[in-house]
């Protein structure tokens, strides 16, 4: 957890450039809630698994995303792992970090049964990045998200922070 917390303070460092102490405190409480709900699980790798959410999050941090869609990286998949209900998120945080949070984890109940349907993903994440310059916040974190959902599927290794 040492390294999770020194990845946390770098990526406060950053965010801080940009983002006023109240926004970076809903950032932080979001990453101390996602770590607490994800304690005692691990990544395929062996790091602890709040790792992946704290590497989205830095990633979105790199394209300057708001406290919400920063809030919603961390807590991406408390919904799904950890049985944290949306009505809870929406309290401790607020309606749209609940609803990022609840709209990203829907995305792994897409079925891709044929190579058809890879394609035809592939090809609708292909224009959400093109377009992601006029697209939300929201919807950016979506496709952020998607991008990790195509490494894994092209066997590209999960995405780490480096320190």
């Amino acid at each position: 957890m040492a390294t999770e917390t020194k990845n946390l303070n770098k990526l406060t460092k950053n965010l801080g450039k940009y983002l006023d102490q109240d926004q970076l405190e809903q950032v932080k409480k979001a990453y101390f809630f996602a770590a607490n709900a994800h304690s005692g699980q691990f990544r395929v790798s062996g790091d602890p698994y709040v790792s992946h959410p704290l590497a989205v999050a830095e990633i979105l941090g790199k394209l300057k995303m708001d406290q919400d869609c920063l809030s919603a990286a961390m807590l991406h998949d408390v919904i799904e792992h950890s049985g944290i209900p949306k009505t809870f998120l929406k309290k401790e945080f607020n309606k749209e970090v609940a609803n990022l949070v609840d709209g990203v984890s829907k995305l792994d109940k897409v079925e891709l049964t044929s190579k058809k349907d890879l394609q035809a993903c592939k090809s609708f994440f292909e224009v959400n990045s093109t377009l992601s310059s006029l697209l939300t916040p929201s919807t950016k974190l979506a496709t952020s998200l998607l991008n990790s959902f195509f490494k894994k599927v092209f066997g590209i290794p999960e995405c780490s922070i480096t320190s």
